[in-house]
């Protein structure tokens, strides 16, 4: 055992130097949890079965220009979160807003650089107990390499760092994300996990159910997501990566899939590790500003809308991830019900319409 951690260290180690030459993830390996997770995946479920749901809050931290221009919008963020609520859902995450978006006036940390500015970002732009998600014009590592983006692994302090290129690719946010659930990249750091997955529990990302990774890239990755490479493992057979893998560094718009165990890692750091995170504040205070709340949200068998005075014949429409309409009716006074039990946990947007006016926000449906 001694033997396999070593040999796990300095796969790692590798893994460490790779991603300071690697202009995508900068994630920084923390080698105690290398344990850690070889001792969750040693006690996994071998069947994946629906998790705990657990509701994990945010605040989005949008740093722009000090004339307030910027390249991504709020909304641009809102869109990539519910993308990655539908990647996560099977983990039994949702991700909510808890803390309203904080909006930095900053010229220079609109270009941050991890060894000048990240201090700045946690001692002056940093909330307790949520996922802090901080979305720069362009992010530099500690060795001066450009960078979509990185997290930290747990036992850490909560926040991601992203760059604006990357932030809206649908894979970067869920990728960072998974880092800091605990995940590993899928190529582990090095070509040492064998096809055959015989050393796949000490070896690679630690996980069984994604296959060997030689370290995918888009010169090994064709625009129709096939790898496309000719790497042999130690044994000589060829290997078989998966390139939609979220995890992998495979083209971003390739990466749309978690695997089995790679969710139960992720809801065990949820539910352990990471079970501190907590929206003091609550959500219907966060809406209380609002001409209309949504409650409770999130929510399981009803969802109710208020109004701040009475709306007769304004119109309500819910609407599932994809855009199609599943619920329909109008206010009585000034609050509307709704049954959403035959509902699926997933995040939701709702539509009051009111002549010409129409008002939208989201609700999330947690598990039951």
């Amino acid at each position: 055992m001694k033997k396999n951690l070593l040999f796990i260290l300095f796969m790692f180690s590798i893994d460490f130097v790779a991603a300071q030459n690697n202009s995508d993830c900068g994630t920084q390996m923390k080698t105690s949890w290398i344990q850690e997770l070889a001792r969750k995946t040693a006690n996994l479920q071998p069947q994946f079965s629906a998790p705990q749901t657990v509701n994990v809050p945010y605040q989005i931290h949008l740093i722009v220009r000090a004339n307030g221009t910027s390249t991504i919008t709020l909304q641009d963020l809102y869109d990539e979160i519910d993308s990655v609520n539908a990647f996560y859902i099977n983990s039994g995450i949702l991700f909510y807003e808890c803390i309203a978006p904080e909006i930095i006036y900053d010229d220079l940390l609109f270009d941050f650089d991890y060894n000048t500015e990240e201090s700045i970002l946690l001692t002056q732009h940093y909330s307790p107990n949520v996922i802090n998600m901080y979305f720069a014009n362009t992010v530099t590592s500690w060795s001066g390499a450009a960078l979509c983006g990185y997290s930290q692994y747990p036992p850490s302090d909560d926040y991601l760092v992203m760059a604006a290129s990357c932030a809206t690719n649908g894979s970067t946010l869920s990728h960072e994300l998974g880092h800091y659930f605990g995940l590993f990249h899928t190529h582990g750091g090095s070509a040492f996990e064998l096809v055959d997955g015989s050393n796949c529990a000490t070896e690679g990302d630690l996980i069984c159910d994604t296959p060997a990774d030689p370290t995918l890239s888009s010169t090994v990755v064709d625009v129709m997501c096939n790898y496309t490479g000719t790497a042999l493992d130690m044994n000589g057979m060829p290997y078989a990566p998966d390139p939609t893998n979220i995890m992998s560094y495979s083209r971003k718009v390739c990466r749309n899939y978690f695997s089995p165990e790679q969710y139960l890692v992720m809801n065990s750091v949820s539910l352990n590790e990471r079970s501190y995170l907590f929206c003091a504040t609550g959500v219907d205070e966060i809406n209380a500003g609002k001409s209309f709340v949504a409650s409770p949200n999130p929510g399981t068998d009803n969802l109710t809308l208020r109004a701040k005075q009475n709306f007769y014949n304004a119109e309500i429409k819910l609407f599932d991830s994809i855009g199609k309409e599943i619920l329909k009716g109008t206010f009585s006074g000034s609050s509307a019900d709704f049954n959403t039990t035959h509902l699926t946990p997933g995040v939701y947007t709702y539509e009051i319409i009111l002549g010409n006016n129409v008002t939208r926000g989201k609700w999330i449906k947690a598990g039951n």
